[in-house]
């Protein structure tokens, strides 16, 4: 697959969600906390400020993903507990989107990984043994839930070191 990412200035993220570390089989457990982030958040009267996204902080082999459900907000307010507050460092991201199943974006995000070596970029990210700790990997969906996956349009941006 060919990719094109768009590199952009982004501003620093301050987020509310939940943060676990699953197989990615049990990737439900976690977009399944959106709604109740959401719900929460109305109930304090806290505003919403973007899309909700999901942040990788570690991929790791074999299918092992620390990984967190991420709704913006103004400011990290206090939260309950199990409940994360945190911010995607600003930076400067380079960033694809897609229309199509979900299943389709870890290939997505291999070929903006491999195309990062192929250009010279640098990707923010330190190495902890035998797995990588990302500065700042999400994926958005930015089409609502009730469409048919194979049209769900989502972005995958990866911070550059540089």
């Amino acid at each position: 697959m060919t990719v094109d990412p768009v590199i952009s200035t982004r501003p620093a993220s301050p987020y509310v969600g939940w943060r676990r570390t699953i197989g990615v089989e049990e990737f439900p457990l976690v977009a399944d906390k959106i709604p109740t982030t959401l719900e929460w958040l109305a109930g304090q009267g806290i505003a919403v400020t973007g899309t909700p996204f999901f942040r990788y902080h570690v991929v790791s082999a074999p299918d092992r993903l620390d990984v967190s459900c991420c709704v913006p907000v103004a400011g990290p307010p206090p939260v309950e507990p199990g409940m994360v507050a945190d911010v995607l460092p600003a930076g400067r991201y380079a960033a694809i989107r897609h229309v199509g199943h979900p299943d389709e974006l870890v290939r997505l995000t291999e070929d903006l990984i491999a195309w990062g070596t192929r250009t010279g970029r640098a990707w923010d990210v330190s190495p902890d043994g035998s797995r990588d700790v990302w500065a700042g990997r999400v994926e958005t969906y930015l089409s609502p839930p009730h469409l048919p996956f194979d049209q769900w349009e989502a972005e995958v941006a990866i911070r550059l070191a540089d």
